[in-house]
């Protein structure tokens, strides 16, 4: 599990360390390790946002606390 914080400049933190980020497609994609996460940008697609782990081939939901 990973704790991650996105400011209102798109600035991410993962775990406490900042990571960088990019936009595309209305979403913000940001990897650490072989992880990458993609957030969607709009709160009405809450479901959509997930990560992949290109290592292992696994990936799942990313879920708000």
């Amino acid at each position: 599990m990973a704790t991650i914080r996105i400011d209102n400049k798109n600035k991410v933190l993962v775990n406490g360390k900042s990571v960088a980020s990019k936009l595309s497609d209305g979403a913000l994609v940001f990897k650490t390790g072989f992880i990458t996460f993609t957030i969607q940008g709009d709160p009405r697609i809450a479901n959509e946002s997930s990560w992949f782990d290109s290592d292992a081939r696994t990936k799942g939901p990313i879920r708000r606390q």
